[in-house]
Order: structure tokens, then sequence, then C-alpha cells
């Protein structure tokens, strides 16, 4: 069975890959956007569809495999980003956010990360909890300001505040 493993090596982001069920493991990516700044490793990965194609994030760069995790490249770089989660429809519908205090953002591909678009975030939060999508634009949006929390349902252009 192949594994993959993922987070830091040295506090520079890392991915390692076992054939053998985890008997041993190679380092197949090991890479920092800024050599001068330590910030995370891989913070999260998906494969949408369980096949060849798998997202991952660090801070600052989107990474995509095309072969089950055997290479990586990036295909989106956004310095402090301090990107968080990564959240996948299927293999063409992606979204990347940050969690950060004042400074959360939520990014969406509809192409398999050829391209990337911001989407607007509701106005009056101070930042993202959590982003979950059933499909390219039907989804659920957990923010938070400083007393309370609020939840947002999206689908298509209409966005409605739950609570």
């Amino acid at each position: 069975n192949n594994l993959i493993a993922y987070g830091d090596y040295g506090l520079v982001p890392a991915i390692l890959y076992s054939s053998n069920g985890g008997n041993s493991f190679t380092l197949i990516y090991h890479s920092q956007y800024n050599p001068l700044q330590l910030s995370t490793g891989i913070v999260d990965m998906v494969f949408p569809a369980n096949g060849t194609i798998g997202y991952a994030i660090d801070a600052d760069r989107i990474l995509k495999t095309t072969n089950k995790g055997l290479s990586w490249s990036a295909i989106r770089i956004d310095p402090a980003s301090y990107f968080s989660f990564l959240e996948a429809v299927d293999n063409n519908n992606v979204f990347a956010y940050s969690t950060g205090y004042k400074s959360s953002k939520l990014l969406k591909s509809v192409n398999g990360g050829n391209t990337w678009v911001a989407v607007p975030l509701p106005a009056g939060n101070d930042y993202i909890n959590c982003v979950n999508f059933i499909s390219a634009d039907k989804g659920w949006l957990n923010m938070r300001t400083n007393t309370d929390g609020k939840l947002y349902y999206n689908k298509g252009n209409e966005r409605k505040q739950l609570f």
C-alpha cells in the first residue's frame, strides 16, 4: 500500500511517500517559499476523487500532484497568506483558505488550480473558522468576530446568514 505523510522536516514544508505500507519513506518534497522565513509545513492535503490528482498547502503556496503524490509542483504562490485548509468538491473545484485573525482569505479554483479567484467574505467578521462546500457553488462558511460566530449559506450568487 502507498502512503503519504506530510508536515515539516526541520520547519520546512515536506511530503514523504511510502510504497511499502509505511515500512520506509522517501522525502519527495522539501521546499519553502522564502528561505529566510520559517512559517509552517504542509498543513493540509486532499485527493478529491481518491485518484491521481491531489492538492496540498503550506503557508504561502498551493501545490498539486497528478501522479498520486509521487511529485508535487506549486500552482499558486501567495506570500503571507498563511493558508490553513483545503476543501475540494472534485478534481476541478477546489477551495483554499486561511483562518488568521483579521487576515482570513478564501480562494476558489474551478479549473483544477490553473486560476484562482478570491471569494468575497461577509463584512463585519474577523476571521474564518471553517468552510465546507458540497458542490462548486453550494456551501457553508463559519466566521467569527471577537464576540460571536456567524454561519453563512452560499448557493451560486446568493448568500444568506443562517445565524
